[in-house]
């Protein structure tokens, strides 16, 4: 998740895909979500860490 994060950082069309079942891409692939990600990400400075993404994905407006 940390590679993850540094490689989106880095490029913002860097997505993991979604590899089990019928999925085939990424929920990132919602340019919204993908913005706040990125506009939360930014927030955090360069002391972004992996658990900032989780608490961030597990919001209550953002699991909708």
């Amino acid at each position: 998740l940390r590679e993850w994060t540094h490689a989106f950082l880095h490029d913002l069309k860097d997505l993991p895909q979604h590899k089990y079942g019928k999925f085939n891409a990424s929920v990132l692939e919602d340019e919204d979500l993908a913005q706040e990600i990125c506009l939360h990400l930014q927030s955090k400075g360069k002391y972004v860490c992996a658990m900032n993404n989780f608490q961030f994905l597990d919001t209550p407006k953002i699991k909708e």
